[in-house]
Parts: structure tokens; C-alpha cells; sequence
């Protein structure tokens, strides 16, 4: 349905009841995924969700991609590697670098310019489709 409505249609799949079903699925998803993370957490505030967070919710996506599964696993491989690393490499660099405020967000920056010259995509890319 993705892909293709009219050849979903043309193969008897109700479109309207499965954009429902899938609306429906990944709300209940979010909803449990929501509780349980409150009931780990054992408190939920507005705070713990500010905008730093959005923005690297979006970072993930955009430098994994946002059209295969695989692409979260990417993104979240990227966002993830990028503060540890430079925790690592704080020891190689002088120490006037080593001390900059926006060392992470810079390198970050620089690697979302980089998906978009080299991948634009995304890190997973995408599939390959039949000859159209």
C-alpha cells in the first residue's frame, strides 16, 4: 500500500482499512512502549521530552533512512557512536579543541552534510526495485 495504492487496489487490498489497521497498530505500539518506559523510569515528566530530543529523534532518521527498518538501526548505530567517540579521541586532540562547547553538534552537522552529498537516503539506502 506504501509503495503503490492503485496496484494495491488492483490486487483487492482495501486501502482505507489498512492505513487504518497500520495507524491503529503503531498507536497501541506507542501507547505500551509509552507505559513501559514509564513504569522503568518510575517517573514522566514534560521535561525528559524537550527539543533536544526531537531534534535527535530526526537526526536519527534522517542520517539512517526513513524508508527501511534497518535504516533506525543505522541511525541509532550513528547517534550513539558519535559522543562515544569523541570521549575517545578528547585524549588525541589539543586540549584548546578537546574543551570546545560545540564539538558534538558540529561533528554531528557534519555528519548529516555528508549523508546528504553521499547518501541521500540514508545510511541503509534503498531497496532495490524491478526495472520500471
Amino acid at each position: 500500500v506504501r509503495e503503490d495504492e492503485v496496484a494495491a487496489a488492483a490486487c483487492g487490498i482495501d486501502i482505507a482499512r489498512t492505513k487504518t489497521l497500520a495507524f491503529v497498530l503503531g498507536g497501541g505500539l506507542s501507547g505500551l512502549a509509552g507505559a513501559l518506559y514509564a513504569h522503568w523510569i518510575g517517573f514522566v515528566s514534560p521535561e525528559q521530552f524537550g527539543l533536544a530530543l526531537s531534534f535527535e529523534l530526526l537526526m536519527l532518521a534522517f542520517i539512517g533512512g526513513a524508508r527501511q527498518l534497518s535504516g533506525a538501526l543505522w541511525g541509532a548505530l550513528v547517534v550513539v557512536a558519535i559522543p562515544q567517540a569523541i570521549s575517545l579521541a578528547s585524549d588525541l586532540l589539543p586540549p584548546d579543541l578537546a574543551g570546545a562547547a560545540g564539538l558534538e553538534t558540529m561533528l554531528f552537522g557534519a555528519v548529516i552534510v555528508a549523508v546528504i552529498l553521499l547518501r541521500p537516503q540514508g545510511l541503509a539506502g534503498e531497496r532495490s526495485r524491478g526495472a520500471t
